[in-house]
């Protein structure tokens, strides 16, 4: 078996997820996901149980405990090796592990993952959602025509200075390279501040798209943002994977060129998305 201790919010769930699943098919083998990080309430829940993804969960108090005291989750389980990532991605190095395994880390790239992409992308997408009919309006809007989405991700990422990457002429950028480069494009604002998005991107071709789901579904902004033609992505994993899942017949994909302030991630980015300068 395959154990993956899971740790932030969706959007890393969804890397962690994909890791173990790829390492898991490799060995034909169970995969579990040890779920203990959300033990007790923290600002994140568990959500991968949102989607039909292939694989059982476990929450042990035990766990829990010796992560939170020993930084070594897993306590009490039988298993043969404990793999904790390090900085740079290490993908070879996570594909030389046996089976019988414990795997910590956020593995944030497609390269952790190449075998069952198409997997991921059936089991991490939408279709099987309900939506409600304020969902349905955007979703057929952004169908319709040249829809380019911009994640503007602030809230938390104001306290962390190691987060404060995509600046406005960042998003600028963005707008101007698709406008060049796509007919009459219509952008979809999706922001953890959409006040401050009408103020700063007040062109007519913009709207800031706010969804009474969204507020008690984290799931469904994403499911928006991939429905779109074309995507203007924040540092964000959440913006990762509707980028990832978007993907659609000549995409447009605008990425700021680093991750973090103190480390670019270059392993992060799909090859064909388009970096531009985050200051």
């Amino acid at each position: 078996m395959i154990r993956v201790f899971l740790q932030g919010g969706l959007g890393n769930q969804m890397f962690q997820y994909a890791a173990g699943r790829a390492l898991a098919d490799k060995h034909k083998t169970a995969l579990c996901l040890d779920t203990s990080w959300y033990h007790y309430p923290v600002k994140r829940k568990f959500e991968l149980d949102k989607f039909r993804i292939h694989a059982q969960t476990e929450k042990s108090f035990l766990s829990f405990l010796a992560y939170n005291i020993w930084n070594r989750p897993g306590f009490g389980e039988k298993h043969s090796c404990i793999f904790r990532e390090k900085a740079g991605g290490q993908v070879d190095a996570l594909f030389d592990l046996h089976d019988n395994v414990e795997i910590i880390g956020y593995f944030m790239s497609e390269r952790f993952f190449p075998t069952v992409a198409d997997a991921i992308r059936a089991e991490l997408g939408f279709e099987h959602r309900n939506v409600s009919r304020e969902t349905e309006s955007i979703l057929s809007d952004v169908g319709s025509g040249n829809s380019v989405a911009m994640h503007v991700r602030r809230g938390d990422f104001l306290e962390l200075k190691n987060y404060q990457v995509c600046t406005e002429a960042y998003y600028f950028r963005g707008l101007d390279y698709v406008r060049a480069r796509v007919d009459n494009p219509r952008f979809y604002l999706f922001s953890d501040d959409p006040t401050w998005c009408r103020t700063v991107f007040s062109d007519d071709d913009c709207c800031v798209v706010e969804v009474t789901q969204s507020r008690d579904d984290s799931l469904n902004d994403m499911h928006l943002m991939s429905s779109c033609q074309h995507m203007i992505m924040s540092n964000s994993s959440y913006s990762w994977w509707a980028a990832w899942l978007g993907q659609t017949p000549d995409q447009i994909v605008v990425a700021p060129d680093r991750w973090l302030n103190s480390d670019p991630m270059n392993y992060i980015f799909c090859s064909d998305w388009i970096k531009l300068s985050a200051s």
